[in-house]
């Protein structure tokens, strides 16, 4: 399992290091690196998700479900805590740093909309891994791994 967590980190990559050191720029390279990180980022971790829900579908469900649980919790603290307080810049820059924070130009995209723009988000991402968890399973349910046959006995 170790190996999709570090695809996760690579994935991830790209995205984070658009957002936090070229986010300021107004260049327009600045701006299609950051698009580019962003869908990197959702596409990677979908099609990871599914990769680990074909061979691990009940770790890759808990992961899923306990990242999306922790990051519920961080937005939930983000909208509670006062504006410019450092607890509301720790839990944006830090706490965001493995769910909405990468995806700052989705964020930016969505301003006229009067909603949880971090929430939206965060749920989009965990619903697109959720479908790659659900098409790894289904997958794995019609061609099994023929190396790691499974022996049903009648009960």
């Amino acid at each position: 399992m170790g190996k999709y967590l570090f695809r996760y980190l690579i994935f991830w990559l790209p995205a984070a290091v658009a957002v936090y050191f070229f986010s300021g720029e107004s260049s327009g390279a600045a701006h299609a690196f950051q698009w580019f990180g962003a869908f990197f980022l959702v596409l990677g971790w979908s099609v990871n998700t599914g990769m680990l829900a074909y061979h691990r579908p009940r770790n890759a469900l808990a992961l899923l479900m306990g990242w999306l649980g922790c990051n519920i919790l961080i937005i939930t603290a983000l909208y509670r805590t006062p504006y410019q307080s450092p607890l509301h810049r720790w839990l944006l820059n830090v706490g965001g740093a493995l769910s909405f924070k990468p995806l700052d130009i989705f964020i930016m995209a969505l301003l006229d909309f009067p909603v949880q723009h971090e929430m939206v988000v965060t749920g989009a991402l965990a619903a697109c891994c959720f479908a790659g968890w659900l098409c790894g399973t289904v997958y794995r349910r019609i061609r099994p791994n023929p190396y790691r046959p499974r022996i049903y006995r009648p009960s």
